[in-house]
């Protein structure tokens, strides 16, 4: 997946996270530095899923000690999000965000995951990007599987 993302953005920014992608090998003092000098929003969410144990030892203590607390924070440290279900806080929820509420608050999965999908169809299609994009995912399965 990094592959793909890469051949279709030649950001640096992308390309500096590329030890993500070795993440699981490296030793415990090289993930603090790595963390240390690309501490994110996207890391923290990566490392929730990818490395709970260092997730819970260094991120999360962190974070419940931020004196404000983004969303995110809150989402990741598992607190109560009703109160973003309310239509001020709701409307000033990222997409991205928004879909995490949906998740954590299960009642409201359905009329979120609705939500969502509306504002993704008011989106014009952009026929040459969406042909772009297949065409380069089609090469990058063929690549994958002829190198296999």
């Amino acid at each position: 997946m990094y592959g793909l993302f890469a051949a279709l953005n030649a950001d640096a920014t992308l390309a500096e996270f590329r030890f993500v992608l070795e993440w699981p090998d490296l030793k415990p003092e090289r993930k603090r530095e790595l963390y240390s000098k690309y501490a994110c929003h996207e890391l923290n969410v990566f490392l929730y899923h990818k490395d709970p144990e260092f997730f819970r030892t260094v991120i999360q203590p962190y974070l419940a000690s931020k004196k404000d607390k983004t969303f995110l924070d809150q989402w990741l440290l598992g607190a109560d999000l009703s109160g973003y279900l309310e239509p001020w806080a709701f409307g000033r929820l990222n997409v991205v965000e928004r879909a995490l509420l949906g998740r954590r608050v299960k009642e409201q999965t359905a009329s979120i995951a609705r939500h969502v999908g509306d504002l993704y169809d008011l989106l014009p299609p952009d026929v040459e990007r969406f042909n772009r994009l297949f065409d380069t995912g089609s090469w990058a399965v063929r690549w994958t599987r002829a190198a296999v």
